[in-house]
């Protein structure tokens, strides 16, 4: 995000730091609407949400070229990841036996912490290919993994 920022959009500091913001406030929006829902009946339906709006907040972010669009798509990612990450989690613990609950989680912590291996190799091919091609190829590899 901060070479696209610089790049692309050619903002600041400051901007780039709005930008980190709207994620951050759209995460809040969906963790407020998760709580005021009461939470999913059937969590695969909060999965498959959840993969679509981050999906699609994602790929219209990294296909905007005009910074205030992009605030706005970022926000919408930002919705996205709770309401994926939630029923998971949840869904992970309701099948797990309630002694190796513990250990369930921690292996489903280590590919999240991987996360920035993805970064590199997003910087990588931007380079490579490009800004638009990194993006597609990104947000196909994030739905994949997430579905």
């Amino acid at each position: 995000m901060p070479v696209y920022a610089r790049d692309v959009l050619g903002v600041n500091e400051v901007k780039f730091g709005w930008m980190w913001g709207a994620l951050a406030i759209g995460q809040a929006a969906g963790a407020f609407a998760i709580a005021a829902r009461g939470g999913f009946r059937w969590k695969p339906y909060g999965v498959t949400a959840g993969a679509i709006v981050f999906g699609l907040g994602l790929a219209r972010f990294g296909l905007s070229d005009t910074y205030w669009l992009s605030l706005v798509f970022l926000f919408v990612s930002g919705i996205g990841f709770p309401l994926w990450v939630t029923p998971v989690v949840t869904l992970l613990q309701d099948h797990s036996v309630p002694e190796y609950r513990g250990r369930v989680m921690a292996v489903y912590t280590i590919p999240l912490q991987g996360v920035s291996i993805g970064w590199m190799l997003g910087g990588v091919l931007m380079d490579l290919i490009g800004n638009d091609p990194t993006v597609l190829v990104s947000v196909f590899a994030d739905g994949w993994s997430l579905g």
